[in-house]
């Protein structure tokens, strides 16, 4: 039986979408994306967004704006593909490396307390 995206969806909260959230620049190098582009690919205000992604699910969230969220982080919860790199992402071992995300500016004022607030929302 096949899972609906909202069964989905909720194996992968908030926070988790945006840590994944990147673009290419090469062809193997990736960067994360601002909030600022987040909030240009949805037309949501960037404050809208940072509320969306300190969220501990989606619950509260309407569905156009965790639609337009998801595509804005180039996540789709129904593509194998990103559901593997999402999993990958989250099980690897060691636990994941966030490589990318240490080489950004916004490691120390975002994405480390992001980072911080995914793992004690799961627990």
């Amino acid at each position: 039986m096949r899972n609906s995206v909202w069964e989905l969806l909720d194996k992968y909260p908030p926070a988790l979408v945006r840590l994944m959230a990147r673009r290419k620049v090469g062809v193997k190098q990736v960067v994360a994306i601002t909030d600022q582009e987040i909030a240009i690919r949805t037309e949501l205000p960037v404050e809208r967004i940072e509320k969306i992604y300190w969220e501990k699910d989606w619950d509260n969230i309407p569905f156009g704006e965790v639609r337009e969220f998801i595509q804005a982080c180039n996540f789709d919860p129904t593509l194998a593909a990103d559901r593997n790199r999402a999993n990958a992402y989250i099980h690897q071992k060691g636990g994941p490396k966030y490589l990318y995300l240490k080489e950004s500016p916004l490691w120390s004022s975002l994405f480390f307390p992001l980072i911080c607030h995914l793992k004690s929302s799961v627990n």
